[in-house]
């Protein structure tokens, strides 16, 4: 089921941080990116994006979240890992995963602190795909109080809407005392009392 997994952000911690000496400064290098003009400004999946990012909310320096949301796992690869660690799930908040991934969205603010902050995907693709990139070693030039990356699907909500399931990725260019440089994970979310939480994590893929 691995193999599926070809989601960008895995891209992103497979490209060497090595590079020519010459190439311009990171701080002219990958400059002057806008950020798309998106409409995902959904209330209550930011709330369970920012229950998502509050492990990442006490990093020194910034947490860098992509400006669009993942689609490319379907909900039968996220059944499958769930089935096969035996976690229990809302059959209701998965068909809505489903349905609400069927294409990626922009996100139009930050649904996060202050110190994760929206990166655009034009300047990533400067950063890591282009063909003069160095991957890592320009981002954290021109970053270097940065954790690294995040991204995040959208989430799949019960019809009761206290049932939900998102997935988050994070990747970075350093070694972490918390944690391997790449992680993938299903997050399974309940709401008590009107206020979201994590019931499950199921990382499944990791490197």
């Amino acid at each position: 089921m691995l193999y599926k997994i070809t989601f960008s952000i895995l891209l992103l911690f497979l490209v060497s941080c090595s590079g020519n000496d010459d190439t311009e400064d990171a701080q002219q290098f990958c400059a002057d990116f806008q950020l798309q003009s998106g409409d995902y400004d959904a209330v209550e999946d930011f709330k369970m994006i920012n229950v998502a990012s509050s492990a990442f909310y006490e990093i020194d320096g910034q947490v860098h979240v992509d400006e669009h949301t993942e689609h490319l796992m379907t909900k039968e690869d996220v059944r499958s890992f769930l089935d096969s660690a035996e976690i229990p799930f809302n059959e209701e908040a998965l068909n809505a995963y489903g349905i609400a991934n069927q294409e990626s969205a922009f996100f139009k603010r930050s649904p996060t602190p202050e110190n994760i902050v929206l990166i655009s995907g034009d300047e990533l693709d400067c950063f890591f795909y282009d063909e003069n990139a160095r991957g890592w070693d320009d981002f954290y030039k021109k970053y270097p109080d940065s954790y690294g990356l995040l991204s995040f699907s959208k989430p799949g909500i019960s019809a009761n809407g206290n049932s939900a399931i998102i997935l988050r990725f994070r990747t970075n260019g350093r070694i972490m005392a918390f944690g391997p440089d790449f992680a993938g994970s299903i997050l399974i979310l309940s709401k008590v009392n009107g206020v979201w939480q994590i019931d499950e994590v199921l990382v499944f893929a990791q490197s």
